[in-house]
């Protein structure tokens, strides 16, 4: 019996989809790409199969690439499938358009898009409809049936994914591995380190890692690069730094600048859960307030790595990420902090049981950056009793025009934490 995938049913849920219920038969169950617009467009994560030309590809599915100037082939296809109009929508960064009909030689799918991450999208959509992960599984044994149609997809947050930020027993390498491929799957593009009782992000903020972490860490890295995923490094020295103090300084820029090393270019710097007031007296003598201390301190290391990579991206967490209303704190930050930098806030409240348009925008009025929702659900470092399997509820569709992002901070049970 053909295997058949309802395209109604696709998860994430696409933003157009035009299907009329028709299927297409593909009789020999191979995937090739015939064509990108170049190699950087190929996925990592992609495994070719042992076919590379139109000959020996007849009969699977051939599926084409394309940035928005579309080569011949492609514009012929999209316009003898009636679907060429749709190209001219896709807007966001990450938008591409999904097309599967039938040409002279068996059953053709075109991806168009207008970054290769897009591009990347859409073959996971091709997998999603062929009931599988892997581009030329074994366990694809009976006929594929593969929908006629066409999609049109792109995220609402151009920043989603998680953040490990709880307190308690870090993840295991191995489930961190799984998480960010599961991430990669499900269309997510931000895996962020920060787990508070991993001593090198907190307490031992100053010192290398050692041998087996930094292994460990680049293979976190490598991981994210290969499923599309976004790697953050975050770090939280608050608890003791010396804001006046330049070997501190000078500790934090190094300690980023070997994470650079691995191929980072995202990064956090965390001042949450710690002493709201300046404890140094040096530190008192020099700056004017904890949030004068917190934002020189964010724009020299933001200026350091931007040195160093000029795409570097940097977001900072206050030390009033939740509370609600305007402060002097906020005032400080909105005024100096520099503009490129985004700031987190988990909506009003650590545990935030509603999260509105409108809270959002006056959150962005207090801040005056833009802002990523830290999101403190399904986390429970607050009641380990706790096991929070339902839905994520209360959070208004309209979210994305007010935020730049959402990062989910999980549980410590990483497979439960997992979206549904």
């Amino acid at each position: 019996m053909p295997s058949v995938i309802d395209p109604e049913k696709l998860l994430p849920r696409p933003k157009q989809l035009f299907w009329k219920g028709e299927y297409l038969t593909l009789g020999q169950r191979s995937m090739e790409i015939l064509s990108c617009p170049d190699a950087a467009w190929m996925p990592a994560w992609w495994e070719q199969g042992n076919h590379h030309d139109q000959s020996t590809a007849a009969g699977g599915l051939a599926i084409h690439l394309s940035s928005l100037i579309l080569p011949e082939t492609v514009r012929a296809l999209l316009q003898g499938w009636g679907w060429l109009d749709q190209v001219k929508m896709l807007e966001n960064e990450e938008a591409y358009l999904l097309a599967i009909g039938p040409q002279a030689k068996g059953i053709a799918a075109v991806i168009v898009a207008r970054t290769s991450r897009g591009a990347a999208w859409g073959l996971r959509r091709i997998l999603q409809l062929a009931g599988t992960m892997q581009p030329n599984s074994a366990t694809l044994s009976q006929p594929l049936l593969l929908p006629k149609l066409c999609l049109r997809d792109a995220p609402d947050f151009p920043l989603r994914g998680i953040i490990e930020g709880f307190y308690g027993a870090p993840w295991t390498h191995e489930k961190r591995l799984a998480m960010i491929h599961f991430l990669g799957e499900t269309m997510m593009n931000s895996y962020a380190y920060a787990p508070k009782d991993d001593p090198y992000h907190r307490q031992r903020w100053r010192d290398a890692y050692p041998e087996n972490a930094w292994r460990d860490l680049g293979e976190l890295v490598a991981a994210c690069r290969r499923e599309g995923v976004n790697f953050w490094f975050c770090i939280s020295p608050g608890k003791d730094i010396v804001f006046s103090k330049e070997a501190d300084l000078a500790a934090l820029c190094d300690k980023c600048a070997a994470v650079e090393g691995l191929g980072v270019s995202h990064f956090a710097l965390l001042m949450d859960d710690i002493d709201p007031r300046l404890s140094n007296a040096s530190d008192q003598q020099r700056f004017t307030s904890p949030a004068a201390a917190q934002a020189s301190l964010a724009n020299r290391l933001y200026d350091f790595l931007r040195q160093r990579d000029p795409a570097v991206q940097l977001l900072f967490c206050p030390t009033e990420y939740w509370q609600p209303g305007d402060s002097p704190y906020r005032r400080t930050l909105r005024s100096t902090l520099q503009p490129e930098i985004g700031i987190f806030w988990t909506g009003i409240g650590v545990v935030a049981p509603q999260v509105s348009s409108a809270d959002a925008a006056q959150a962005q009025a207090w801040f005056g950056h833009s802002l990523v929702l830290w999101d403190n659900y399904p986390v429970t470092d607050f009641d380990h009793s706790l096991l929070l399997l339902g839905p994520l509820r209360n959070r208004d569709a309209q979210l994305p025009e007010r935020l730049h992002g959402i990062l989910a901070n999980p549980m410590e049970l990483a497979e439960a934490s997992r979206f549904a």
